[in-house]
């Protein structure tokens, strides 16, 4: 019997991070048995404040932010890239996610840069 696989991934292809990523900044990160290829970029995080499900435009989405930080995303690219193309299992090991200093509040984010706008 010939049956083929499903029409959608079995783990998203999507970069995942688990919760259990998430450290302190000042926290160490533990490197898996066998890496050769880790790898971090700075990115920034959003802080979503409240259950966003189906909503129908950006305006109601923006609502939801309770603020921003600033996330360490580590990779080990050997484990996302020669153990089968799925990203999630290079991204979500423990402690890939070291986050900090602390979250800015929406509101003086959207202060702070429109003044930045106006000061020019």
């Amino acid at each position: 019997m010939n049956v083929s696989g499903p029409h959608t991934p079995l783990i998203s292809e999507a970069p995942v991070k688990s919760p259990t990523t998430v450290v302190g900044l000042m926290d160490d990160v533990l490197l898996p048995p066998g890496s050769t290829k880790t790898d971090w970029e700075v990115e920034l995080g959003v802080v979503v404040g409240r259950r966003a499900t189906y909503l129908r435009d950006e305006g109601k989405a923006a609502e939801c932010i309770a603020g921003y930080v600033i996330s360490n995303d580590v990779s080990e690219r050997h484990y996302k890239l020669e153990r089968g193309g799925q990203w999630v299992k290079g991204k979500s090991l423990e402690t890939f996610n070291p986050s900090g200093l602390a979250s800015s509040r929406r509101t003086r984010w959207e202060a702070r840069r429109a003044s930045e706008c106006t000061a020019a």
